[in-house]
């Protein structure tokens, strides 16, 4: 399997950002989180840009969290913290891009997938995706901050449940703006 990479395209006035490791539900690996900063880096260098897209390739998934063979080398808890402390930045990187952002979730947006679609500005979501956070479930409840703040009341409470949501729950949780029909993905929606 591949270390898979992200993406940055740029069409008319929009920035596209697609995170492209399909085989493993675009899992990130620490490599794909750099070009990811760099992809963010790129935006804000940019003129004449009216939003920014992110979006996973494949169709199958958004994101499916930080791959966790990331996490073999990891010997204590500082390096945890550290994790934790780089996701921050990361995030807060989206967070901070100057033009609207939207994360468009085909599939499974879970862990730090979800974290980064919480920081886009607007979230919109097909029928079929699933959002969550399991590892609070085993690990504790290492949301990020700027993950809930993002979120609202009602997702905040959707998020510490540790729970997988399908369908057009997240929508009534408060987890995504919207939900996309098979004729949007397909074009044909207006």
């Amino acid at each position: 399997m591949t270390d898979g990479e992200v993406r940055y395209a740029r069409d008319g006035e929009v920035a596209i950002v697609i995170f492209d490791r399909p085989a493993a539900r675009n899992a990130m690996t620490w490599r794909m989180y750099e070009q990811l900063g760099e992809a963010c880096a790129q935006i804000r260098r940019e003129d004449g840009l009216r939003a920014a897209v992110f979006r996973g390739a494949g169709g199958k998934a958004f994101i499916a969290g930080t791959d966790i063979a990331q996490f073999q080398a990891f010997r204590g808890g500082d390096d945890g913290i550290a994790y934790e402390e780089k996701m921050e930045g990361i995030l807060a990187g989206v967070e901070a891009l100057p033009v609207p952002t939207l994360a468009v979730i085909e599939g499974f947006a879970i862990g730090g997938g979800l974290a980064i679609a919480a920081a886009c500005d607007l979230r919109i979501a097909t029928p079929g995706s699933r959002l969550g956070v399991p590892i609070a479930r085993t690990l504790g409840n290492c949301l990020f901050d700027c993950q809930l703040r993002a979120a609202g009341r009602r997702a905040r409470r959707f998020a510490r449940q540790a729970d997988v949501a399908a369908g057009g729950e997240p929508v009534r949780r408060g987890g995504a703006g919207g939900r996309l029909s098979q004729r949007d993905r397909r074009g044909g929606g207006a």
